[in-house]
């Protein structure tokens, strides 16, 4: 069985939608009904069926589960940090940058530019 999340239009009623996909064979495993989205599985013979129907908004695979990196984030390893490291002439720090306001940015601008 090949698992995918399909989204059919919002002015549609999700238990019409959901009826009609299980009289074609199509197994429902989630819905969620904020994102009008269906985790669905069906019989790779049947997927040229499934995207003809003309209710689907999108077809896609199922997401992968994350791969976790084995990073302690310290500086060295960070993903952040790659602007930090000197790397081909560049060193970022994040020296002279200030966030909030846009009047706290334009004094921060101002600052830099008067010191030169």
């Amino acid at each position: 069985m090949d698992r995918l999340v399909v989204s059919y239009y919002a002015t549609l009623d999700a238990a019409s939608v959901m009826a009609d996909l299980q009289a074609r064979g199509v197994v429902i495993e989630a819905q969620r009904d904020y994102s009008r989205q269906l985790d669905i599985a069906i019989d790779p013979a049947r997927l040229e069926e499934i995207i003809a129907l003309p209710y689907l908004q999108f077809l896609g695979p199922e997401p992968e589960e994350p791969v976790l990196e084995p990073y302690d984030y310290r500086n060295a390893s960070g993903r952040a940090n790659y602007l930090n490291t000197d790397y081909n002439g560049l060193n970022y720090n994040g020296a002279g940058w200030s966030w909030g306001s846009a009047r706290a940015a334009r004094w921060t601008t101002w600052s830099m530019w008067k010191a030169g």
